[in-house]
């Protein structure tokens, strides 16, 4: 990510608009794939301290939430995930209510990110 940044500025001070706007696709496309990751890595805590801890399951699926919902402001020409997923994963898989969010749901969850991002 660092060579992207570092590639995108020498192009915009050398006035390389081509090579600048294709580092700005690539480091759109890996903070995309960063978020769902996060996202997921916070599912897999929350699966763990499910039952067990309802202070860090809490805490734990609303970042997932969190990091899932940010993928809707992806720009279009780079979004690997569509809106209607973004919100089958918010509204029925995870939903709004943390408390009755299940093992099975937060499976889903994780399972529906990683197919779509190819983890």
């Amino acid at each position: 990510m660092m060579n992207a940044f570092k590639r995108g500025r020498a192009a915009i001070s050398q006035d390389e608009l081509t090579i600048r706007d294709e580092e700005i696709l690539k480091l759109r496309k890996m903070w995309e794939k960063i978020s769902a990751a996060q996202a997921v890595a916070y599912l897999e805590e929350a699966k763990t301290n499910f039952g067990v801890d309802n202070a860090k399951f809490l805490h734990e699926l609303s970042e997932a939430y969190a990091f899932i919902l940010c993928l809707k402001y992806v720009p279009l020409e780079t979004r690997v995930i569509s809106y209607t997923q973004i919100d089958d994963l918010l509204t029925n898989t995870i939903g709004t209510d943390f408390w009755a969010v299940t093992q099975t749901d937060l499976t889903n969850a994780i399972n529906s990110l990683e197919s779509i991002y190819g983890f």
